[in-house]
């Protein structure tokens, strides 16, 4: 039940009579493990006999299993795929844009539309597999970046849809205009635990009827805001064991003692996920019964409010000549970048280079304003290229990458870059950063 519970490795002592007459003291160790194959949760663990124990000596660490390598290899893989992942996400992002900028009859427009529904529906099933890394992790950590929460649930609101056509359920999102603009948290987890929240929800509605999602905020202090998020629904087969069911998910977040029904495989999975999701954000998870079969899921998350920024609908161009070095080593992602930025304005003039090397030696024949230094490449690169750059020069360094982690950033800026940026991004979030710097040339 423990191990159910939290989703991490547990320990507990027991004793057994052996042939009927013997008295043994047995040490107890297990850990869920997902079987890929069978497409199942395992209990996997180890049993040790304590009984020559003496006095109250410590318990022993937990024995190391070829079952928790297994575990950590797996989390760095599913760690390397999703970053990777990341990349021609990226590229498919910025054509999408060119392609929108073009000249289009209603047919093509028509085609579009349906390539971004697409493209969305991949970010879903992208977001999901990330479910696997938080269901392996010994601890699950907040990775916080500034994003604009508005446009965070205009996103989430798409994703919910494609969502709700695939499994054939009615859901609506609502969300308050009292959303701060700008916060600072973790978006991807963010949106795992809705997902997650969402799929258990769906298992306990009637089918004819809407699920409700309802987000507003309230501000707890000059840069905390409090942001609730509820989700509603009836239904007619909810019985007093599934609602105690509901009612024990609630209390494992908030690390209750009380043990747990046993559920299915899935819910297990979804269970463990959005327990160490709300304790990773500090959050609280309640469950609520209203009228007529009402059912109430509805978290509570602590996000800092990031700083104001003024905001246009249209980034300005350059007002002389900008020479822009770009550093990626990703063909795809490097054309459509040189090609977005070209299409932004005339004053733009875009060189390439395919890794940190070239960088170098570009920077040995020509003059550049500013270099968009991508950070994974071959050979050498853009943290170590940044590191020799600014042994001589100050020229203004703005990182792409598809890493989108908090150390990232501070690693980027530590070693002297001037901005971060995180792929897959918007156009006019890539022009703004280079105007920001461009007031510096």
């Amino acid at each position: 039940e423990k191990v159910i519970k939290y989703g991490e490795q547990q320990k507990i002592e027991h004793k057994i009579i052996v042939d009927g007459r013997q008295l043994k003291r047995i040490e107890l160790t297990a850990k869920v493990n997902y079987d890929e194959v069978s497409n199942k949760i395992l209990l996997i663990g180890s049993v040790q006999d304590i009984t020559d124990r003496t006095g109250a000596a410590p318990p022993s660490a937990p024995p190391t299993t070829a079952s928790s390598s297994n575990n950590s290899i797996r989390q760095h893989a599913i760690s390397e795929l999703s970053f990777n992942i990341r990349t021609p996400l990226s590229s498919i992002t910025n054509l999408l844009n060119l392609f929108e900028s073009t000249p289009l009859n209603q047919q093509q427009q028509d085609l579009l539309a349906s390539l971004k529904t697409s493209f969305d529906d991949l970010s879903v099933v992208f977001n999901d597999l990330l479910n696997f890394s938080i269901l392996f992790a010994e601890q699950v950590k907040i990775q916080e970046e500034d994003f604009n929460l508005k446009a965070f649930f205009e996103t989430y609101r798409r994703s919910l849809h494609i969502r709700s056509e695939q499994i054939k359920v009615k859901s609506r999102l609502l969300s308050s205009d009292d959303l701060p603009e700008k916060v600072s948290s973790d978006s991807q987890k963010l949106m795992l635990l809705l997902n997650n929240v969402f799929n258990h929800a769906v298992k306990y509605s009637d089918e004819e009827d809407t699920i409700t999602m309802e987000v507003h905020s309230k501000k707890s202090s000059q840069k905390i805001t409090a942001l609730f998020v509820s989700v509603s629904f009836k239904s007619r087969k909810t019985t007093r064991s599934s609602l105690k069911e509901l009612m024990a998910l609630a209390s494992d977040s908030a690390n209750d003692t009380q043990g747990v029904e046993t559920i299915d495989t899935k819910r297990h999975v979804e269970k463990v996920i959005i327990n160490k999701l709300i304790r990773a954000f500090g959050g609280t998870f309640s469950v609520l019964s209203g009228n007529q079969r009402e059912i109430i899921l509805q978290i509570e998350l602590p996000v800092t409010v990031a700083a104001k920024e003024v905001v246009t609908s249209k980034v300005p161009e350059p007002s002389a000549p900008l020479r822009l070095l770009l550093v990626e080593d990703h063909p795809i992602n490097r054309i459509a970048t040189k090609r977005l930025l070209l299409s932004w304005s005339d004053q733009i003039t875009v060189d390439v280079a395919s890794n940190g090397e070239e960088c170098l030696d570009k920077l040995k024949t020509s003059e550049y304003d500013l270099i968009l230094m991508d950070i994974k490449m071959p050979k050498v690169s853009g943290i170590e290229a940044t590191i020799k750059i600014r042994k001589k020069d100050s020229i203004p360094i703005i990182a792409l990458t598809a890493s989108a982690s908090k150390s990232e950033e501070e690693k980027c800026l530590d070693v002297g870059m001037n901005d971060y940026l995180v792929k897959p991004f918007q156009p006019s979030d890539l022009y703004g950063c280079i105007m920001k710097l461009y007031q510096t040339i």
